[in-house]
């Protein structure tokens, strides 16, 4: 009797062993990403923002949030994604018509949509680094594929087939916390890279090589934003970790500190208006410090908000010169809204 029993148990065990392989092999357990986001980290408005009133937060434990009502209201998007933690989003410039955006990790590199943010697939390869701090699109992208994304354990990765493969291009051994490309890069090439360590970078090639700009060596550069006719003007600011604003109108071969104003001088972000060239609009957000803006290209500056403890992310309306749009979040994991130039605000939470 004692046989036969241990016979049958194991032909039960065969009969599992066959059913799992015919079966396939048990999935990998998907990662359970919480639905408070914690800190707001980064922020993406569409392109076409003053029409589809789009907008997508990254967070430190949510992952992806996105918006169609212009902040007032919120989803998780995250079926796809393996990170909790979004440090950065870019959108394709012509979001509209393709639904591109990416993603990048403070752990598992970068991550892209092409369905506005419903789905996500990780498109990593060759980022040598897991952490991508920042992330920066060329304007043409649509025809050069082309993305940046800075690393905060060192280097510089582009990719120019939106996303497939990624190569380090240079500054492997600075921490990149911020980048940006110029609007014009299609002619000029031209691309900004802010370290933690050793000031701001520019290279005129799309990032072939680099050279360090001078008058900002040893600064900690937090955050950069170019005038949206920077093929004209030559504007540049930087925001520092702890010596405020400096400004170049000489395409970033000279720098002048404009913090008069600003009474914290430790930046997070920055923002240009869209119509930099004829209001002279700049936005600057400090750690402790709230929100300040200049009118003057950043001669001086005004507390539009002093209540925001740490504002990690600015964005503006496209259309600012008619609605007067801006958004904040912060690190208490709210996205705040004005739509009068930073003069009022309204709070949501994702």
């Amino acid at each position: 009797m004692l046989a036969v029993l241990i016979v049958f148990a194991l032909s039960q065990v065969l009969l599992l062993a066959c059913s799992g392989t015919e079966s396939g092999p048990t999935p990998a357990p998907q990662l359970t990403i919480g639905k408070d986001p914690g800190r707001i980290l980064a922020l993406a408005r569409s392109p076409e923002y003053n029409i589809d009133r789009t907008l997508f937060a990254g967070s430190a434990d949510g992952g992806v949030f996105r918006s169609s009502d212009g902040g007032r209201s919120w989803a998780q998007k995250n079926d796809g994604l393996t990170s909790a933690e979004v440090t950065s989003l870019v959108m394709s410039p012509g979001f509209g018509s393709d639904a591109t955006l990416f993603a990048g990790t403070n752990t598992r590199g970068v991550f892209r949509s092409t369905d506005g943010g419903d789905t996500w697939e990780r498109r990593a390869e060759g980022i040598t680094s897991g952490s991508i701090a920042n992330l920066a699109i060329s304007p043409a992208f649509q025809t050069d594929k082309t993305l940046f994304g800075g690393s905060k354990l060192g280097g510089v990765f582009r990719s120019t087939d939106a996303g497939g493969q990624w190569k380090m291009i240079g500054l492997a051994a600075s921490n990149v916390v911020t980048l940006a490309v110029s609007p014009s890069f299609e002619i000029d090439r031209t691309v900004f890279a802010g370290t933690g360590r050793n000031g701001v970078f520019r290279s005129t090639d799309g990032g072939g090589t680099w050279v360090a700009n001078e008058g900002l060596t040893g600064k900690f550069a937090s955050s950069l934003a170019l005038s949206a006719a920077f093929e004209a003007d030559g504007t540049v600011f930087v925001g520092t970790r702890s010596s405020g604003v400096f400004r170049s109108t000489d395409r970033g071969d000279s720098w002048t500190n404009t913090s008069r104003g600003i009474v914290k001088s430790a930046v997070k972000a920055l923002v240009t208006s869209p119509s930099f060239e004829t209001d002279r609009v700049v936005f600057v957000a400090t750690e402790g410090g709230g929100i300040f803006r200049s009118m003057d290209e950043g001669d001086k500056w005004e507390q539009v908000k002093q209540s925001f403890n740490s504002v990690n992310s600015l964005a503006i309306s496209p259309a600012y010169d008619d609605d007067g749009t801006l958004f904040a979040a912060t690190g208490g994991g709210k996205v705040h809204l004005s739509n009068d130039g930073g003069d009022s605000w309204e709070e949501f939470k994702p």
